[in-house]
């Protein structure tokens, strides 16, 4: 095998098979990019305008970019088969090694300045040469703080390494924002310091088996955003079997021939991780700018309400096809499935009604719950309907 083309190999196989799916959303996307933006950029504008003068903007922006550092992730292009094939080449792989952590540096870096541009209105400051050197030297130092946690032997060990790059990335940018920026640069060569104490005294060998799965972990991801667009056969599908709800919905569905997809279906949305964390993170969103935003309530809760109904549209092609073999009318499967939609987002348009009850005026709460009922019927009987294919 030939080391020096193996980086090249791997990315072209990497781009060659998202590349034909990149075709189908990216239209999608883009509107997607467009609406949703517009809304955020109103919206993080207006609250901006009421924030008090006590508010602690640069400790809040640091807080957010530090959480982005901290989900941010290393891409190896890595495969369980190379255990066999590259262990015994381990030593010849540095210049593969380095084209991975530029290429992981260089897609974080899209990352880090969207994050930087966002948190600029709040913090009233900006000073291009300084901004630019702090953010490349903490893009630098997650990179590194990211690569050794392979050499991490236990589940303490990870998360107080976990704490330690949270809370020098937060101030790093802490005392960036308050124009300290001597101190934030010195943050950083103590962090290279401590690291290359622990880590860079040392040669050592690659944790194959972590490198391995979390680029499978990292892949799972890329599919599951895809997956809202469009069918992914290389998904891994994650389920728990959170007995309460599915208690719930044995309770509520009523047994009876008719209701045989619906209940299938509403067990495949609360069993299934993807979907049932969606709906509860959405929810809590919604929350969240609710009782933040005092402006337009049935705005808000009509676009958390269309995220969540888009997400769950592709929930119909996740079922297990053996279902086709009950004797049930096909017309009946597309039916149920608008049925579960419906329930789930009345179920969230039902939650965000109640916050809106304590943070909002009767009336606005009142036009909340006009505006939802309207949206939620279009959307199931016309949006939906038209997008779900049911094969026969």
């Amino acid at each position: 095998m030939d080391l020096q083309s193996l980086w090249e190999k791997r990315i072209a196989s990497f781009f060659g098979q998202i590349g034909k799916y990149v075709a189908i959303i990216a239209s999608s996307v883009f509107y997607v990019l467009i609406i949703g933006g517009s809304l955020f950029i109103y919206y993080y504008f207006t609250l901006l305008k009421q924030l008090p003068a006590s508010f602690p903007r640069e400790a809040v922006a640091a807080l957010f970019i530090s959480f982005i550092t901290l989900r941010m992730r290393i891409r190896t292009f890595f495969n369980k088969a190379d255990v066999v094939f590259l262990l015994a080449a381990e030593s010849h792989l540095s210049f593969y090694i380095k084209k991975t952590l530029l290429y992981s540096a260089v897609v974080n870096s899209f990352t880090l300045i969207v994050s930087v541009v966002i948190v600029i209105p709040l913090v009233n400051t900006f000073q291009l040469a300084t901004w630019v050197v702090i953010s490349i030297a903490a893009l630098f130092l997650t990179i590194w703080f990211v690569w050794v946690k392979q050499w991490l032997a236990s589940r303490l060990s990870h998360f107080i390494h976990g704490c330690i790059h949270f809370v020098s990335i937060w101030a790093m940018f802490f005392f960036l924002f308050q124009e300290r920026w001597l101190i934030a640069f010195l943050l950083f060569i103590v962090n290279v310091a401590f690291l290359f104490v622990l880590f860079g005294q040392r040669k050592r060998g690659f944790n194959w088996l972590y490198l391995i799965n979390q680029e499978e972990k990292n892949n799972e991801r890329l599919y599951r955003f895809i997956h809202l667009f469009v069918d992914v056969p290389h998904l891994k599908n994650t389920f728990h079997k959170r007995s309460l709800f599915i208690n719930l919905i044995e309770k509520v569905v009523s047994f009876k021939q008719s209701s045989t997809y619906t209940f299938l279906f509403l067990r495949l949305a609360i069993r299934y991780d993807q979907y049932f964390g969606m709906h509860v993170r959405l929810t809590l969103i919604g929350f969240l700018v609710l009782y933040m935003i005092p402006a337009n309530p049935w705005l808000v809760a009509i676009c958390i309400l269309y995220m969540t109904g888009y997400q769950l549209l592709p929930l119909h092609r996740a079922r297990n096809e053996l279902v086709r073999l009950y004797p049930l009318h096909d017309s009946l499967l597309k039916e149920s499935f608008l049925t579960v939609i419906l329930s789930l987002l009345l179920v969230q348009a039902g939650a965000f009604t109640f916050v809106s009850l304590f943070t909002h005026s009767l009336l606005d709460t009142s036009l909340t719950v006009f505006a939802q009922g309207l949206f939620i019927a279009w959307f199931v009987y016309w949006f939906a309907k038209k997008r779900i294919k049911i094969n026969t």
